[in-house]
């Protein structure tokens, strides 16, 4: 089987629950990625994979479950990054 198809039937196996966690640390992730980039580059369309993951192995609700705190994680990164990188340097 390929490799894709293993993984498939893994998380399908897996509780709506633990789906729900993956994709929430996952959106952790992706907000301390998004942070560390600052506000030069856009990296919001990245907040959906987690989003789209646990909604395609968990169902809707388990999706929109990750998509409020996904919001905001991305407004709490966007705007900390914006701060921090329009602060100038004291020397």
């Amino acid at each position: 089987m390929r490799l894709t198809v293993k993984l498939a039937d893994y998380c399908y196996g897996l509780s709506a629950r633990t789906i729900t966690v993956i994709g929430l640390v996952c959106s952790a992730l992706m907000g301390l990625i998004d942070f560390s980039l600052g506000t030069e580059f856009s990296f919001s369309v990245f907040y959906l994979v987690p989003i789209a993951f646990a909604a395609w192995f968990a169902g809707r609700d388990a999706g929109a479950f990750t998509a409020i705190p996904s919001a905001l994680i991305w407004y709490a990164a966007n705007k900390t990054a914006d701060v921090i990188k329009s602060q100038p340097l004291e020397a």
